[in-house]
């Protein structure tokens, strides 16, 4: 588990994760002996039949009176992209998706 120090260079900063859920409990055996603190938890689905393929884990120096924690779904029960996925990653797409 990287120290803070080399995870986040301002008082300001975060540090965002991408964690497969296999390895989130060690992860966050591993975080509570941080000095950091979890601000934001994003949920990632494949689609809203399939949940929890990873999870994006947002750290800081500074705590935040609550957590903030949102779900994202790539795809929609009919397996097309989700409108929130196009969004986000349509700057990547030569052609629409």
């Amino acid at each position: 588990f990287p120290s803070h120090d080399n995870c986040l260079s301002t008082e300001k900063g975060n540090c965002w994760l991408i964690l497969p859920l296999s390895n989130l409990s060690d992860f966050l055996k591993a975080w509570k002996k941080s000095e950091l603190y979890c601000v934001k938890e994003i949920h990632i689905h494949s689609k809203p039949s399939k949940l929890n393929t990873r999870r994006i884990v947002v750290l800081s120096k500074s705590p935040t009176e609550k957590l903030e924690q949102s779900d994202f779904f790539i795809r929609d029960d009919d397996n097309h992209y989700s409108k929130e996925y196009k969004n986000l990653t349509s700057e990547f797409h030569a052609k629409a998706v």
